[in-house]
């Protein structure tokens, strides 16, 4: 009987397994998983970035953080990094960033589901607060409306940088929010969130006055929060501050945590950040609550 060539044997064989691989065996392969879309990283500046940084002087914090406020413009990008220093000590699961909807898209209440591009590797939001946000009727999910609003995407490399293990939820709020719509909110973010968990209001102050007209403003506001007077401050517009309901929200949420100890972190205005005389400045605090 004649046999074979050995070297024929084999090329039927490995003929033979690319077959069985590519037909009878495809529906046994595992799929790759679907891969979460990222929002691209459009407010960074690597220099800018590193020179907020060099700027922090606040000790990483030795007390449970709760919540904060904290600036979206860029321009006092040292008081965003600061506060989250301060967290990077602590072991932060979910950073919640409620902030305003400049651009009025989308419903009154606004998330998200896509993760966030950073220098620093991608920065995952956590889909389970979304969907219960979403789930109770009181938001809903526009990309498009995220994506672009520096409210949320200003500060997500400082989340990435000083927290590199946690996720992030972003919410933005139409400015006609009601105190009941904030105060909803806030109830259903505290039943989703424990003390691993931190809620940060992204919120600018004083906008288009003198240096000295800022302070005065500032200081209504600051005595506003003090007293808890939710009245006053919803009624404030961009001469106190850009989002009211992103503010309260974020208060009611600490009273109701128990965490309504309130700390001025830093406040001062872009004429004296830039050190210019400016005729129309912006103003920022940064707040921790624990």
């Amino acid at each position: 009987m004649r046999t074979r060539p050995a070297s024929l044997m084999i090329i039927l064989a490995v003929v033979l397994g690319i077959t069985a691989f590519t037909t009878g065996c495809e529906g046994q392969m595992e799929a790759e998983p679907e891969r979460t879309p990222a929002h691209p990283c459009r407010f960074y500046d690597e220099k800018d970035f590193f020179e907020s940084l060099s700027k922090t002087g606040s000790e990483p914090a030795d007390v449970r953080i709760r919540g904060g406020v904290v600036p979206h413009h860029l321009v006092a990008g040292y008081m965003i990094a600061d506060f989250f220093r301060m967290l990077s000590v602590l072991e932060v699961e979910r950073v919640i960033v409620i902030g305003p909807n400049h651009y009025l898209r989308g419903p009154r209440v606004v998330s998200s589901r896509y993760n966030w591009q950073t220098p620093f590797g991608i920065l995952e939001t956590d889909a389970v607060l979304v969907d219960a946000l979403t789930g109770s009727g009181i938001a809903g999910v526009d990309e498009g409306a995220i994506a672009g609003e520096h409210s949320i995407a200003a500060i997500v490399p400082y989340i990435k940088y000083y927290l590199p293990d946690s996720a992030v939820v972003p919410i933005i709020l139409h400015p006609d929010l009601t105190e009941r719509e904030a105060e909803n909110l806030a109830d259903l973010l505290l039943q989703n969130t424990g003390n691993r968990d931190v809620l940060v209001a992204s919120v600018d102050f004083s906008h288009y006055l003198t240096g000295e007209e800022a302070m005065q403003r500032d200081a209504v506001t600051l005595e506003a929060m003090e007293e808890r007077d939710y009245a006053q401050l919803m009624k404030m517009g961009d001469e106190y501050l850009d989002s009211p309901p992103s503010l309260v929200t974020l208060m009611k949420a600490m009273d109701k945590a128990g965490a309504g100890n309130m700390t001025v972190l830093h406040h001062s205005n872009s004429a004296r950040i830039l050190e210019r005389d400016l005729e129309k400045t912006t103003s920022y605090f940064t707040l921790i609550y624990q």
